[in-house]
């Protein structure tokens, strides 16, 4: 019998484990849980860098490689930027149009849902460059000149923010965007 009593655990020894267990558990749910918490804000922030990366290019490899004039109508009547020290952004009753080297006019803008879109002349459809999953605010874009000889600068900029399903402020993800495009083929 005094062999069997050495090989058990007594009941103080039961109970300081399941003590030590008790008072463990609540910290690791709490590592586990902010582990998750900010691994699904990395995720939201890396689609937002993404959505907003991607926009970016896409605006200015559009602008440098096809506008040749900015205009304030789609009749491009009405050329924007053209003199030195002018500067002039798009607002909601000013749009802001590009003129291509065919005479076309496209536009960059912020939709009613919140996305970045493009029009042209010559597609008969908006296309969207940002997805669902991200919001625009600010959505700014205009132009200014230097000098009599120099191009047009094209000024972008805007604040992309994760479409968050929560109102909570700790699961919003947002990052700006700033760039300047200079017309390359003034």
């Amino acid at each position: 019998m005094n062999n069997m009593s050495k090989k058990s655990f007594t009941l103080i020894e039961t109970i300081v484990v399941i003590a030590v267990i008790g008072l463990m558990l609540p910290a690791l749910f709490s590592l586990i849980f902010s582990t998750l918490q900010e691994q699904a804000k990395i995720n939201r922030l890396s689609e937002v860098k993404k959505q907003g990366d991607s926009a970016t290019t896409v605006i200015e490899n559009v602008i440098r490689g096809n506008a040749v004039k900015v205009y304030s109508d789609q009749l491009l009547s009405q050329e924007q930027c053209k003199t030195a020290g002018s500067f002039w952004d798009q607002t909601a009753s000013n749009l802001l149009y590009f003129k291509d080297k065919d005479g076309h006019w496209f536009r960059f803008y912020s939709n009613s849902d919140g996305r970045i879109a493009s029009e042209s002349s010559i597609l008969s459809t908006t296309n969207t460059i940002t997805s669902s999953k991200v919001n625009i605010d600010n959505f700014l874009i205009g132009c200014t000149r230097r000098a009599a000889s120099s191009a047009p600068m094209v000024k972008l900029s805007f604040t992309l923010t994760y479409n968050p399903v929560s109102t909570r402020v700790e699961e919003n993800a947002s990052l700006p965007y700033r760039t300047n495009i200079l017309l390359r083929n003034y």
